[in-house]
């Protein structure tokens, strides 16, 4: 690979090497942020995962399958969010309408959310976070992406699109004179061979992978894993070790189990992998 991967430091003290927040989940879609916070806890110190009451619930009766992190509930998120050294937003947010008016006024008058806000609407959790607090490392994903307002991109974003999330990001942005806003971020392109964009250019090209990883949940075990390396390296090493450890992994778990492994597996192996890509 490209980039050189740095490993969280022998000489720090707990929650010194990555404090993740997660904000995920739905009423629609439950499984996805629960990967991205699965294969997350192999690799930082504190994973924060904040989900709709429902989705909370559900993980606090399964704490056995989360016992790597910390639950929080949504409207609490603003205390997790400027703790934290990255924010992954998108995996299992469902998509709404655009409130671009409400938003600027509650920027304008720097209001928070309402506790409903924080549960339901993706558009203004999304925008007012990236709004707020630019300073911040964030991953966007799923959801996140296709509410995303591109002004408010930093160089500090990551984005996680799949090839019709991206080529509606650069509609969006050449729609409205924002290219160079896209152009800021790293893009890791998803696809048979993912891309790692930055400045308009691809800065890496990384294949492998097999139709094991078409399945449901593997881009958010893959956001996860961007997230979570992304708490002590740069855009482009969180970017190209995080897809090589996906497309690896999968194709481990392709020896023994054909095209038939679990989304599950994959999250599992991960951290194993990244291990043995590193000492490789």
């Amino acid at each position: 690979m490209q980039t050189q991967l740095k490993l969280p430091s022998s000489s720090l003290h707990k929650g010194q090497n990555g404090k993740l927040l997660i904000i995920g989940g739905s009423r629609l879609f439950h499984a996805a942020s629960l990967w991205s916070a699965g294969a997350a806890a192999h690799l930082v110190d504190m994973v924060f995962y904040a989900s709709t009451s429902e989705n909370n619930n559900f993980v606090k009766t399964a704490k056995a399958n989360f016992a790597d992190g910390i639950v929080v509930e949504r409207e609490n998120v603003w205390d997790y969010a400027r703790e934290a050294d990255v924010i992954l937003l998108g995996p299992g947010l469902a998509r709404g309408e655009p409130k671009t008016q409400l938003l600027q006024t509650l920027l304008a008058s720097e209001q928070t959310l309402t506790s409903e806000q924080w549960q339901d609407d993706t558009y203004l959790v999304t925008n007012w976070l990236l709004a707020r607090l630019p300073e911040k490392k964030y991953v966007l994903d799923a959801g996140a992406l296709q509410m995303l307002e591109t002004q408010y991109l930093t160089p500090r974003c990551i984005l996680t699109p799949h090839q019709l999330e991206l080529e509606v990001l650069i509609h969006n942005a050449r729609e409205r004179g924002q290219m160079d806003k896209l152009n800021q971020a790293t893009i890791l392109s998803k696809n048979i061979v993912d891309e790692v964009w930055r400045d308009g250019r691809v800065q890496a090209r990384i294949s492998g992978g097999n139709e094991g990883l078409t399945k449901g949940g593997s881009g958010d075990v893959l956001a996860g894993v961007v997230a979570g390396l992304y708490c002590y390296n740069d855009t482009l090493t969180a970017c190209e070790w995080a897809s090589q450890t996906i497309k690896t992994t999968g194709d481990i778990l392709y020896r023994d189990w054909g095209p038939f492994y679990t989304t599950t597996q994959l999250c599992e192996r991960v951290g194993k992998t990244l291990w043995e890509l590193y000492r490789a």
